[in-house]
């Protein structure tokens, strides 16, 4: 009974939060806001080392201008304090350095924020993978209760197109001077697919073979995780994708089924969680769905020893009792070394560029 008088008390609150920010959001005149510079004159192409084209499927480059605009406009949340780019921080690979995320009402969300890169490339999107698209993933933010809070999406659109600067530039677009919410997830998607990341020190020294071979660049101790990685441990089992490399880094297109949640409690999917990029790893602590972990030192050991066995436990980390017979959690067991050259060769696919470049950066005035 005490849980359900929580509950409903609860759910009062936040009605009585969300209706006061509707009024004081929708009624009251929100503060302007001046873009720094002209945004439609930056080229949100992507080049790799040896500069041929990384363009992700049908980027357009006006709409990436606009997408970026909206990434880092508060006044698509609800009462104006909030956007995309407050939870997705650049220097952060886009991810965020908290457990779980503030949002426009001081409420926190439920899951790690995720970080952005190179998901252009990819489907199925949130730890859940309840976006099919980057289109569909794009609005999802805007219109959680807990984030942004635009529950009724109209309301954005019509505040959307009563701000001058998107007004104008609309018309400019396409004519009209007016933006739909498609306009709004596909400025914002194209804006997402432009953000990809290719010059990690891995990036500029691989070679043709890199699962197999020895990179040039890398020192031993780099090589030697590299090696743990990809065979005794076969992290990328998981950890793949589609980057158009042989063996991606960019997001997993399959659900990591490795007993994070045990009780199945936060979405009902049995303890299944998409398997994040790696790219950029060593910034965007802290790790897991949850964010429980505040170090790769922490990430690591849980898989050594810290795997508990439940139901939906993925068979790659089941194994049988040699004694009882019965199944259990597998122990990778990894040795102090191991996990100093898998760290150090986690660390080779940081790339700097990508979180200072000026593309992707708040182009409003301070």
């Amino acid at each position: 009974m005490k849980t359900t008088q929580k509950i409903l008390l609860s759910a009062a609150i936040i009605t009585t939060v969300l209706a006061a920010c509707r009024k004081n959001g929708l009624t009251q005149q929100l503060p302007e806001a001046t873009v720094q510079q002209d945004v439609f004159a930056v080229d949100y192409s992507n080049t790799d080392k040896a500069g041929s084209q990384l363009r992700a499927t049908n980027i357009n480059n006006a709409y990436a201008a606009l997408g970026r605009v909206l990434f880092y406009d508060t006044r698509l949340s609800l009462n104006g304090t909030t956007s995309c780019g407050s939870c997705h921080k650049q220097e952060l690979s886009f991810a965020d350095n908290t457990p779980t995320s503030g949002g426009f009402s001081n409420l926190q969300t439920h899951l790690n924020s995720m970080a952005i890169v190179n998901i252009g490339r990819n489907s199925g999107f949130f730890w859940g993978m309840r976006a099919g698209s980057l289109q569909t993933l794009a609005l999802m933010p805007v219109s959680n209760h807990r984030e942004m809070g635009f529950e009724d999406l109209n309301e954005m659109v019509e505040r959307v197109n009563s701000i001058p600067f998107y007004k104008e530039n609309m018309k400019r677009i396409s004519g009209s001077g007016k933006m739909s919410s498609w306009d709004i997830s596909n400025a914002l998607s194209n804006f997402l697919s432009s953000m990809q990341s290719f010059n990690s020190k891995f990036d500029l020294y691989r070679t043709s073979n890199p699962e197999n071979e020895d990179q040039p660049g890398l020192t031993a101790l780099e090589n030697k995780g590299k090696d743990l990685f990809f065979h005794k441990y076969n992290c990328a089992t998981c950890h793949s994708g589609s980057s158009n490399m042989s063996f991606g880094w960019g997001q997993s297109s399959s659900s990591a089924n490795i007993g994070l949640d045990p009780a199945g409690t936060l979405s009902g999917d049995s303890g299944n969680f998409k398997a994040p990029t790696l790219r950029n790893i060593a910034l965007t602590a802290p790790y897991m769905h949850d964010g429980r972990f505040q170090t790769l030192d922490q990430v690591l050991d849980h898989y050594s020893s810290g795997i508990k066995m439940n139901p939906s436990l993925s068979w790659m980390f089941r194994e049988t009792n040699t004694i009882t017979k019965q199944t259990q959690a597998k122990k990778l067991n990894i040795t102090p070394d191991e996990k100093s050259a898998l760290i150090a060769f986690l660390h080779c696919l940081t790339d700097e560029s990508f979180t200072h470049d000026k593309r992707f950066s708040n182009p409003f005035l301070p």
